[in-house]
């Protein structure tokens, strides 16, 4: 190999690993991780092209949507336990991750257990 395609190779996994390392950081990184607890408003299965399941708490005790929270959810089998407990108090532990992708849902809240609240 000449030393200019040694140079051109080094430079393309660089690029390659900024990259990767950039995406992974931008939409895998956890930015936060907490609790929420409210009354489901909705939770439905949506999309044109990509069908990803979202919802909306509302942590209020009254029925306002002033301060409504919106969710999405990735795991089946929290989608299971959501499913039919609308207006009902939950507890929902959730991550927040940077940024969205469009396959995975529309807000950067994921939910990846929920209880019911006594």
């Amino acid at each position: 190999m000449t030393k200019k395609i040694k140079i051109i190779l080094v430079l393309v996994l660089s690029f390659i690993a900024i990259f990767a390392l950039t995406f992974n950081y931008r939409y895998n990184y956890t930015y936060s991780e907490g609790y929420r607890s409210g009354t489901i408003q909705k939770f439905s299965h949506k999309g044109a092209i990509f069908k990803t399941y979202e919802g909306i708490l509302n942590p209020n005790q009254f029925n306002s949507s002033d301060k409504e929270w919106k969710f999405s959810v990735i795991e089946d089998s929290v989608v299971s336990k959501l499913e039919g407990i609308e207006g009902q108090k939950v507890i929902l532990h959730y991550k927040e991750k940077n940024n969205v992708l469009i396959w995975r849902g529309e807000t950067t809240y994921f939910v990846d257990d929920a209880k019911k609240q006594n």
